[in-house]
């Protein structure tokens, strides 16, 4: 039993935490959601991070305005995810190669 609420007592599994009220009911609550960050004037893909529920609105997270909990698409060497807002979808851009790959 937890302290906070000693009628509920609580899972931690993976990025899941479930509540067990000690009826049959599981209640899972969200901890962490992956998001994808992204340079927010030329869309590029930087990294991920992790957005964090929000306590006074069930079932959402806080994310950053430079990123998006809309997964990478499928890239290979010589191309780079880049975050369209306005469509609110990744595109796989070619990179353009180098000077010395030029020759």
């Amino acid at each position: 039993m937890n302290s906070i609420a000693p009628h509920l007592d609580t899972i931690f599994s993976g990025k899941t935490l479930w509540f067990y009220s000690g009826t049959t009911e599981i209640l899972p609550v969200s901890v962490t959601m992956e998001i994808y960050l992204f340079n927010p004037e030329t869309g590029v893909y930087q990294g991920e991070d992790f957005a964090d529920p929000m306590p006074m609105k069930p079932g959402s997270h806080a994310i950053l305005s430079d990123a998006t909990a809309i997964a990478l698409p499928a890239f290979g060497r010589g191309e780079t995810p880049v975050y369209n807002a306005a469509a609110k979808r990744w595109e796989v851009r070619r990179l353009a190669a180098r000077n010395s790959e030029r020759r």
